[in-house]
């Protein structure tokens, strides 16, 4: 077992693409090693790389699955434990916003006319717990992130 140090490193410095990302676990976390989120560095960091893996879910091979997952975990638990105030119309639309997501594609996902799309944005129209299902599985996130 090699017990050489990990180097930090600061991954928005990097400018890393998806396809320098590493294609094992094990690489993965000598890049960033996933841990609880006790701080913002810690919390900017963990989203930087995250960042890099979003959009390529479907080119993604079971390893940078699995760590994608727990990165997208541990970025929730600390967003839930630091954010509580944040309602759920709010991080959807931050969630949306950060993802690149209209409105309309919005509509999409969720089987909705674009009209209503704008609306569950807007926050005139709430979200349905079928809503709520197909969002989690669409971005690989809790239900409870969206209620």
């Amino acid at each position: 077992m090699d017990l050489t140090p990990m180097k930090t490193i600061n991954i928005k410095k990097k400018n890393l693409t998806f396809a320098q990302l590493p294609d094992s676990y094990r690489e993965l976390c000598m890049l960033h090693l996933p841990r609880p989120i006790h701080d913002s560095y810690d919390y900017k960091e963990t989203v930087a790389i995250a960042d890099v893996f979003a959009g390529f879910e479907e080119s993604m091979n079971e390893d940078q699955r699995d760590y994608f997952d727990l990165l997208v975990s541990v970025i929730a638990d600390y967003e839930t434990v630091e954010s509580p105030k944040v309602s759920a119309k709010e991080r959807l639309r931050h969630l949306l916003t950060e993802s690149g997501i209209s409105a309309s594609k919005l509509a999409g996902i969720l089987g909705l006319e674009r009209s209503v799309g704008v609306r569950v944005v807007n926050g005139d129209r709430n979200l349905t717990l079928e809503h709520v299902r197909k969002l989690s599985r669409h971005f690989k996130l809790e239900p409870g992130f969206f209620i």
